[in-house]
C-alpha cells in the first residue's frame, strides 16, 4: 500500500507549534504533543518529504527596519503582459510577497526604500506593460498563522482521488486515514484485516 499522505491531529499540532515559532525545540514540541523528540523529528521529516513544510523562515517586521517603509502594490497588466510584469515586480528591491491573478493583476507587499515610492517602482517596472497601478503605504501588516488539517489537499489512500468535504475519516489500526468515500474506507479496512490475519496466522 502507498504511504499515507494524510495528516493526523498530532501532525497538525506540530505544524501549529512550528508556525507559531519555527525555532521551537523538538523537545518542547514533544512534550506538548506527547511524543518523544525523535518521533517529532521523524514526523517533521515526513512533513518535509510530503512538501507540506518547505522550510523555516524568519518573519521580519518591516516597520522596524530603518530606511524602509511597508507598502502594498497593485498593478493591472496590459493584455498579454502579466507574466513579464509579474517578473518585474518580483525583482523590485524589498518585495516580500507577490501574486498574479487570473485576470492579469499583480499584487505585492514590500518593504520599500524610504523616499519616493513612484521613483522606486519606476526603476524596475516597464510601464508599457501597466494599464493602471496603485501604491499604498501600509499602517499594519500581520501574517495570520492558522493551520488545520482541512487546509491541505489529501489523497485517498485507496484510489488516489482528492478527498473532498464529504471525505470519511477512520482509524485503521493505529493510524487515522481520510478516504474520499465510504466504499474506499471499507475496502481499506478489509485489506487491513486480511493483512493482519495473514501476519497473525
Amino acid at each position: 500500500m502507498k504511504e499515507m499522505k494524510n495528516l493526523d491531529e498530532t501532525d497538525v499540532q506540530i505544524l501549529e507549534l512550528l508556525v507559531e515559532d519555527g525555532r521551537r525545540p523538538y523537545s518542547e514540541i514533544a512534550e506538548r504533543v506527547d511524543l518523544s523528540p525523535p518521533a517529532v523529528s521523524s514526523r517533521v521529516d515526513r512533513l518535509e518529504d510530503l512538501g507540506i513544510i518547505r522550510g523555516f523562515t524568519v518573519d521580519v517586521d518591516g516597520q522596524r527596519l530603518r530606511e524602509r517603509q511597508p507598502v502594498s502594490l497593485e498593478f493591472d497588466a496590459q493584455p498579454g503582459d502579466a507574466d513579464d510584469l509579474y517578473a518585474d515586480v518580483r525583482a523590485l528591491d524589498g518585495i516580500k510577497t507577490v501574486s498574479r491573478t487570473h485576470d492579469g493583476r499583480v499584487i505585492a507587499y514590500a518593504n520599500a526604500p524610504t523616499g519616493s515610492l513612484d521613483d522606486w517602482v519606476a526603476r524596475g517596472i516597464d510601464f508599457d506593460r501597466v494599464r493602471e497601478y496603485h501604491l499604498r503605504p501600509v499602517d499594519e501588516h500581520e501574517r495570520v498563522r492558522d493551520v488545520s488539517a482541512v487546509d491541505f489537499a489529501l489523497d485517498c489512500p485507496v484510489c488516489d482521488n482528492d478527498v473532498g468535504d464529504d471525505g470519511v475519516t477512520a482509524r485503521v489500526g493505529d493510524r487515522v486515514y481520510t478516504f474520499c468515500c465510504p466504499s474506499c474506507r471499507t475496502l481499506h479496512e478489509k485489506r487491513y484485516d486480511t493483512v493482519n490475519k495473514g501476519v497473525d496466522g
